[in-house]
């Protein structure tokens, strides 16, 4: 047995429920009595130091949920999603997906329908604070474009920046529970939420967005290029008058401005 192999048995001994010390015989031999303590601590410690992590990404749904039922579903994700990363900023970013699962598996969360939004808002929170610098746009660069390619060109959202939309008020809630408020019952709003995660001097902050501001820098991350953006009706797909279109050439600036977007490519 190579050195790769018995690090990835040690890993996964490490881990809850992935295997037990009864699947290594050789590691039950004299002294295995002392050898399954030695496990059970590092266990525990591998645990705790994922459970701290997921309590530092996810404060709001910690406070909504509760110390003793947050543990029970940190051990549960561990199980399913180990770590594959050996900087536990970047655990917990299936956290979400996993909470709307579990929230379609288990009673007691029926009451928290909005659960996985909440958490990829909390996610998309952890990730701008932790993203790297983006360079400023590049107006010099854009000058060189030819007339002919410029229809063609994606613009780049910032690294920092993240959006979600959600049929529930997320940001209400996120902000009640963060100012430690009562949010009472909560129900499926007419509008949806429409945010925008961004960062300030490190400082990541949310904004609610426009429709228009929506679709514009929503078509930007999924890559779509300058002359769709501009041939694209409005969002609420309302007949406006010529003259009260909305100004997406204006927003886009705005976006350069404010750092939102960083870049563009030509796609090959």
């Amino acid at each position: 047995m190579n050195l790769a192999t018995h690090q990835a048995n040690l890993l996964a001994l490490l881990l809850p429920g992935q295997r037990e010390l009864s699947d290594f015989p050789h590691a039950t031999a004299p002294g295995g009595a002392a050898i399954g303590l030695g496990v059970q601590i590092y266990r525990n410690n591998v645990f705790h130091a994922h459970l701290n992590a997921l309590r530092e990404i996810y404060p709001i749904l910690l406070n909504i949920v509760g110390e003793h039922y947050f543990s029970q579903l940190a051990r549960d994700y561990l199980h399913r999603h180990p770590s594959n990363s050996p900087d536990l900023n970047h655990y917990g970013g299936r956290f979400p997906a996993y909470l709307t699962q579990l929230h379609n598996e288990r009673s007691e969360l029926e009451g928290l329908p909005y659960c996985g939004d909440l958490c990829r808002l909390e996610w998309l929170w952890h990730r701008a604070y932790f993203a790297d610098q983006s360079l400023p746009f590049d107006y010099q660069k854009l000058q060189t474009i030819t007339e002919g390619e410029m229809p063609d060109i994606q613009f780049v959202l910032a690294s920092h920046v993240g959006l979600i939309r959600s049929r529930w008020p997320i940001l209400a809630i996120w902000e009640a529970n963060k100012n430690r408020l009562e949010t009472g019952a909560v129900t499926a709003t007419e509008e949806e939420d429409l945010l925008m995660i961004d960062r300030r001097d490190y400082k990541p902050t949310i904004h609610r967005l426009s429709s228009s501001q929506w679709q514009l820098l929503q078509q930007i991350d999924s890559r779509t290029t300058l002359a769709t953006i501009l041939a694209s009706p409005p969002p609420d797909r309302i007949e406006y008058p010529a003259e009260n279109q909305p100004d997406i050439q204006g927003l886009l600036a705005i976006a350069i401005d404010n750092g939102w977007v960083s870049g563009f490519r030509l796609p090959k």
